[in-house]
């Protein structure tokens, strides 16, 4: 008897990273993607360093709030950073988190376009 398994391709589009997909193979009872960390892309509107705490818009009107730790990795344009340097007022971020909780936040820096 064969047994059933199933493929499933899951597609997650945000406005800062791209196109990013994930497979995952085994039976189709069992949970799929259950621990995989949410993303959200956005410009950074406030930030409670007391609380380690940002508040990114994600869209007119949506927002949401994100705690960091220790553990979380902050990167600037690709390279290595803080908190103190990602974490700044209408910069664009891309964050991975748990819960709420940041594993990863990714903030870019705007060029200005030459005149």
């Amino acid at each position: 008897m064969l047994k059933q398994t199933s493929l499933i391709a899951a597609l997650a589009v945000t406005p800062i990273l791209g196109t990013s997909v994930v497979l995952a193979h085994g039976p189709s009872e069992a949970p799929l993607l259950q621990d995989d960390p949410a993303v959200a892309g956005g410009v950074v509107v406030s930030i409670d360093n007391d609380k380690s705490m940002f508040t990114i818009e994600v869209a007119p009107l949506e927002h949401v709030e994100v705690e960091w730790n220790d553990d979380t990795n902050f990167t600037l344009d690709g390279e290595p950073s803080t908190a103190e340097d990602v974490l700044v007022t209408d910069r664009l971020v891309s964050v991975e988190h748990n819960d709420g909780l940041a594993i990863n936040v990714r903030g870019m820096i705007e060029e200005e376009v030459p005149e």
